[in-house]
């Protein structure tokens, strides 16, 4: 019986301490293609044209250091040319939260 419950609360600990969040990218620049986008160092799985969503990505984090505040980087294909840009602000995601983050032509970037 010692056992079964020394296993409970370990097992207890250990998931209790996960938190996780999901997000999506929309791409809303003109004429454009989205390609090896990240939040942070959590990249999304697909590249996106414009007006189009990304994949769900979702972030398991067990060390507890939600809201995550993160520039999104990625690189943008338009007209033959391809160039990688930062987003200036940074973006936030909170434990369990599902959100969405556009990317739009009004959105202030730099090249890194």
């Amino acid at each position: 019986m010692k056992k079964n419950t020394q296993l409970f609360i370990l097992l207890l600990s250990i998931f209790a301490c996960n938190d996780d969040a999901k997000f999506k990218v929309i791409n809303r620049i003109s004429n454009s293609k989205l390609e090896k986008i990240s939040f942070g160092n959590y990249k999304v799985s697909n590249s996106i044209i414009t007006n189009e969503t990304s994949n769900t990505e979702e972030i398991t984090d067990k060390s507890g250091s939600f809201p995550k505040n993160e520039c999104i980087t990625f690189y943008m294909s338009a007209n033959g040319n391809k160039v990688l840009l930062r987003t200036v602000n940074k973006y936030s995601l909170s434990a369990d939260e599902d959100k969405t983050f556009v990317i739009d032509d009004s959105t202030d970037v730099v090249i890194p």
